[in-house]
């Protein structure tokens, strides 16, 4: 009786390390779901041999699984959008504006539920982003003065003006955050009120304490601070 069931245990050893020799064929991740019996499938689109979980329900199929892993549906939403990203921009406009008061209740709605969260990751944002911020309030100005708003690389400009301040020429600091009177600020040469565009030629690196006390008074052969 104990040499039978020694030979059982010597076999079932043996079923195991043959097994364990197939599953690793698969590579180490198979591996595991063979060990935890994890049910499998392949990608139609990889052809990867992945656990259940890595697939998206779909309950038109038999398995009522898609045909395609989560990793290669994510991909081909990826490469969609990029190849079809007008059609899909002017889809959206067409559906915001069918359905304006739908879109407004749901934001309300979502914004009272969740009206701390949303403060605090403003604030955050805020905090981590002072140059986004002086960047946007600057389009948005430029907008209300109907001026022209043009592509603009900051850092080019940070390069073509060496970092220097173009009011008092002295090196700006793009390190110290706004409201910093020696913080980096961007200046229209000619104003937006005095109709200057909002472009890349149109802008200079200086001081927010420069660029408060130029006012827009002064005239771009006047704007050298004594």
């Amino acid at each position: 009786m104990a040499r039978n069931n020694e030979l059982k245990l010597i076999e079932q050893l043996a079923q195991a390390h043959a097994a364990r020799q197939n599953a690793s064929n698969l590579g180490a991740s198979l591996l595991e779901c063979v060990v935890a019996q994890v049910e499998l499938k392949q990608c139609n689109t990889c052809r990867r041999v992945k656990a259940i979980s890595e697939f998206h329900r779909y309950k038109r199929r038999k398995d009522s699984l898609r045909g395609i892993c989560k990793e290669c549906a994510a991909a081909y939403k990826r490469a969609y959008r990029e190849t079809h990203s007008e059609k899909i921009a002017a889809q959206w406009r067409v559906y915001r504006e069918e359905n304006h008061e739908k879109i407004a209740a749901y934001q309300q709605t979502y914004y009272t539920e969740h009206r701390e969260e949303i403060i605090a990751k403003v604030l955050a944002w805020r905090k981590h982003n002072p140059e986004k911020i002086n960047t946007n309030r600057q389009k948005r100005r430029a907008r209300i003065a109907g001026a022209t708003v043009g592509p603009i690389d900051y850092d080019a400009i940070w390069l073509r003006d060496g970092g220097r301040c173009c009011i008092c020429s002295l090196k700006v600091d793009n390190r110290l955050e706004w409201p910093d009177p020696m913080s980096l600020s961007w200046d229209h040469t000619i104003p937006l009120s005095l109709g200057g565009p909002h472009t890349q030629n149109n802008l200079r690196v200086c001081h927010l304490r420069c660029n408060s006390r130029r006012g827009v008074g002064r005239l771009p052969a006047q704007i050298v601070l004594v």
